[in-house]
């Protein structure tokens, strides 16, 4: 690593250790690029997903997930419904074509997480229902959050 990319990397490690991350010093240091080490996070407090303050976060993400799986129960659901069937059907032609050359795409669990995040989106947001793009929106969160855990980027560095 380069001094000026460990240097980088201090930084956000200062900013981000703070009992309240200073969003707009964080968007600043973030324009240049994200180091992946700490992209997950910055990711999550510059979306709005975390609140800056730390103390908040852990009760934040409990409630964004409970809030996901009610989503789950209310709306991916009702996919089988027949008012919901020409959007169910369009996002499973879509969700293959998404990525095609990167075989974890190709794999069927990662096909059916996009299927529930795009119908879920398009039920919950009807006046744009799931254009064009969005696959592409939520490829980009899905490889930077699951890198979080797997320390994995299959299409290469993402700023």
């Amino acid at each position: 690593m380069m001094v000026r990319e460990k240097t980088h990397l201090e930084k956000f490690w200062q900013l981000l250790s703070r009992h309240s991350t200073d969003l707009d010093e964080l968007r600043k240091c973030s324009w240049p690029g994200v180091p992946r080490e700490v992209r997950p996070v910055t990711w999550r407090l510059l979306s709005g997903y975390l609140p800056a303050n730390m103390e908040q976060q852990k009760l934040t993400l409990q409630h964004k997930r409970e809030e996901c799986f009610s989503f789950i129960q209310q709306c991916y659901d009702s996919r089988n419904e027949e008012h919901h069937q020409d959007t169910y059907q369009q996002i499973r032609i879509d969700v293959p074509r998404t990525n095609p050359l990167i075989p974890i795409f190709q794999q069927l669990l990662v096909q059916e997480i996009f299927e529930r995040i795009l119908f879920i989106w398009a039920i919950r947001h009807p006046a744009s229902g799931c254009v064009q793009g969005i696959n592409d929106l939520v490829t980009l969160f899905f490889v930077v959050l699951l890198s979080e855990y797997v320390g994995w980027d299959p299409v290469g560095t993402l700023g």
